[in-house]
């Protein structure tokens, strides 16, 4: 069930597809931009429920519209929100059905159209990350400040572009990050850390 949900997140998130109905269970933890639209169904039983929808949408300055569905009987529950979130909620009648027939005309165009897939995040910082490995580790008493020091004092190298390092018994494993990687691999192969040359080469994958 979880992998089921996780191959419909990465799918709506790439873009495959341009409509996700979702419980709020299965809405947890979604994290995607540009999301331009969220329509609640039905009115959340919590406040923080109606933000924590809502949330998905209008992120990081961008524009967004949230629509929720309210019976008349409902209205005192889109009081409780707009005074917990400080937000006037514009309401608006439920269009006629001559409105309708007229809007589905251009609905239906839009759904014959490809939607424009996205580039995957994780797989474009992959591509700016390259781990090296150093044949030096715990038993020469190597530290993360040795090898931090070391890839620094190269011109162009912050420790913003060091990720994460494993020491091991007689290794050591590095990520450079933003597309250093390479520039890094070339210095290091002249340069000594923690007073000795090292063999530094680019990690195999397992």
């Amino acid at each position: 069930m979880q992998d089921d949900r996780t191959k419909v997140m990465l799918a709506f998130k790439k873009g495959q597809f341009r409509y996700l109905v979702a419980t709020d269970v299965a809405a947890r933890g979604i994290d995607i931009d540009d999301i331009s639209l969220v329509i609640n169904f039905d009115v959340p039983e919590t406040n923080e429920t109606y933000v924590h929808r809502i949330g998905r949408t209008g992120r990081q300055g961008k524009c967004g519209l949230a629509i929720t569905f309210i019976t008349p009987g409902e209205s005192e529950f889109a009081d409780e929100i707009a005074e917990f979130t400080g937000v006037e909620l514009l309401e608006k009648r439920f269009p006629s059905d001559d409105e309708l027939i007229q809007a589905r005309s251009a609905f239906d165009e839009k759904l014959q159209g490809q939607p424009e897939l996205k580039e995957d995040k994780g797989t474009k910082l992959s591509q700016e990350i390259l781990k090296i490995h150093i044949n030096a580790g715990k038993k020469t008493k190597m530290r993360p400040a040795d090898v931090v020091g070391t890839i620094c004092s190269i011109e162009g190298i912050t420790a913003e572009d060091i990720g994460v390092i494993s020491i091991r018994d007689i290794s050591t494993f590095v990520e450079i990050l933003n597309n250093k990687g390479e520039m890094v691999l070339r210095e290091l192969q002249s340069r000594t850390i923690k007073g000795r040359q090292r063999k530094v080469t680019r990690a195999v994958p397992r």
